[in-house]
């Protein structure tokens, strides 16, 4: 019995001594993580700081399937990427891309010219390749837009505004079966709070005649954005409402104010487009029920 009672302090101390270290080896682990994590930070901006943007992304991105289950490191990384994805090095860079984001509503060339002279002194910039890609999407040149996405993409996989011009490039092609693919791998919480999102769904799903998901698609759509134009429009195209006259009316009267709502809602680009096509469904249903 007394050998059996020494054998079993033995025991329990050496499960302890195992307890303590592997204690004091996740410890270190999670040092060392964070330790890793900052100094790649680090080295990311000293590569950003010589202007070389693409190895800095290079070494997030990598970074990033490092760490896929360390929440704190996976928020520093993505946020760096995009911070140096999107960084303007020069004042002369940023102010072409200003005056392009100014112009582009009302002069989609010369906003691309500007953007041309903007990437010459700020190569591989996302920001610049995202609004190319929306001034080509003003232009219905789906594919020309698809090619400024994945541009973008390719430097920051992350951007939400990225992937947001991927969907809508798909949607411009009709290319039903990637846009299905690519939307599988975003996240749920982001699509279920875009607007720009839900609204490309809709043009999908109205072509189905899906009525179930058509109206769940209107309501999350008009819960996260009482005010976006293209609300009214889908509404106006769900069956049973092409002649609802009042949806065609509140689609142009949320275009009033055309400068603010196109500041809202910047990456709509074919935000009140629709207009003057609306307009005149409004007189012809108009002038149905006169006669």
């Amino acid at each position: 019995m007394l050998f059996n009672k020494r054998i079993t302090k033995v025991s329990i101390f050496k499960i302890s001594i195992l307890l303590l270290a592997s204690q004091l080896a996740l410890a270190s682990n999670i040092k060392n993580t964070k330790e890793n994590y900052k100094s790649i930070i680090k080295k990311a901006r000293n590569l950003s700081l010589q202007h070389e943007r693409v190895q800095a992304c290079q070494l997030l991105k990598s970074a990033i399937q490092q760490y896929p289950n360390n929440k704190i490191a996976n928020t520093e990384l993505v946020k760096n990427l995009k911070l140096l994805s999107e960084f303007f090095y020069t004042d002369k860079g940023l102010q072409f891309f200003e005056l392009a984001k100014t112009s582009s509503a009302n002069n989609p060339s010369d906003a691309l010219d500007l953007l041309s002279d903007a990437d010459k002194l700020e190569k591989e910039n996302v920001k610049i390749s995202n609004l190319s890609a929306l001034i080509h999407l003003q232009q219905s040149k789906c594919e020309k837009a698809l090619i400024s996405a994945e541009k973008s993409l390719s430097l920051n996989p992350y951007s939400e505004e990225a992937q947001t011009i991927k969907l809508q490039s798909l949607s411009c092609l009709n290319d039903i079966e990637k846009f299905n693919e690519f939307e599988k791998q975003l996240d749920l919480n982001w699509k279920n709070k875009s607007p720009y999102y839900l609204n490309i769904k809709l043009k999908f799903t109205l072509q189905s005649k899906d009525l179930k998901n058509i109206n769940s698609l209107l309501v999350q759509l008009n819960n996260i954005a009482k005010d976006f134009p293209d609300y009214y429009l889908r509404l106006s195209e769900k069956p049973g409402e092409e002649k609802n006259i009042k949806n065609l009316i509140n689609y142009v009267q949320s275009c009033k104010d055309i400068d603010k709502i196109r500041k809202k809602y910047e990456y709509e680009p074919q935000l009140c487009f629709s207009v003057e096509e609306v307009n005149k469904k409004i007189k012809n249903l108009e002038n149905q029920e006169v006669n």
